[in-house]
């Protein structure tokens, strides 16, 4: 199978608490983990909201933390672009393979710290650029074994699978293995404006790609909360199983 160089939309970590343990200082918990202050806290308390924001691995990288009554999670995405700036092809945080194990390292040290969780989740967006709508389907071809796919014949994609799988590290507990797959398509006009006249279009840009989203997660709450080593052994199986999707495909 030929390799699939994805890039990162967003990555995310999620914790479930029973009610009432997610409930913590979301300036301290970003202090614990990140060793500084946010760049910027807001707070919805009707209900029950903070967020936590602050640059990640540089400034072109945007890290989120928020809490509710009964969750946290850990978002990384691209950074805001200042308002007069125009995208220029796929917006990410740059290739899986260099940003994941820092985003998987930051989990670890969360969980490591924090109260019994009673479900676990990792998320991704990924894509890779596409030069043409075909050469899009062409590449989703040999990751989707199930589907019968006409890479010509196609205009329009969207197939949505979950393959629930066993968990070594928690015996007795499945892993919901969420993906949607899709084909997306972007692009870009430019216009000159002169005086009065009617503004002129100067270019049309545009650009396909390859989308994957990730939900791989546990089913259920678990028998007992889980903290300490089990919860973090059981974050680093689920970013593995994630990591293997995207690397292999839909997959039993």
């Amino acid at each position: 199978m030929p390799e699939v160089k994805w890039e990162a939309e967003s990555l995310r970590a999620t914790a479930f608490y029973n009610t009432g343990d997610a409930l913590q200082d979301v300036t301290q918990l970003w202090e614990l983990i990140m060793h500084r202050r946010p760049e910027q806290v807001s707070s919805r308390p009707n209900e029950g909201l903070h967020i936590a924001e602050g640059p990640f691995g540089g400034s072109e990288k945007q890290l989120q933390c928020t809490i509710r009554p009964e969750r946290v999670d850990w978002v990384l995405r691209p950074a805001p672009r200042p308002p007069n700036q125009s995208p220029e092809g796929l917006t990410t945080i740059g290739a899986l393979e260099g940003v994941l194990p820092s985003f998987r390292d930051l989990g670890v040290r969360w969980l490591e710290r924090s109260p019994a969780v009673a479900r676990l989740a990792f998320g991704a967006a990924l894509v890779v650029g596409a030069t043409t709508l075909q050469d899009a389907n062409e590449k989703l071809v040999p990751l989707l074994p199930s589907v019968s796919l006409d890479p010509r014949g196609i205009s329009e994609f969207l197939y949505r699978v979950n393959r629930r799988r066993p968990l070594a590290t928690a015996p007795g507990t499945l892993a919901n293995r969420i993906t949607t797959w899709s084909i997306a398509q972007g692009g870009s006009i430019g216009f000159v404006f002169t005086g009065d006249a009617q503004p002129q279009l100067t270019h049309l840009a545009g650009h396909f790609a390859c989308r994957l989203e990730l939900d791989v997660n546990t089913v259920g709450a678990f028998s007992s909360a889980l903290s300490g080593a089990k919860v973090t052994e059981l974050f680093l199986e689920l970013v593995s199983l994630g990591k293997e999707i995207a690397e292999k495909g839909d997959i039993p």
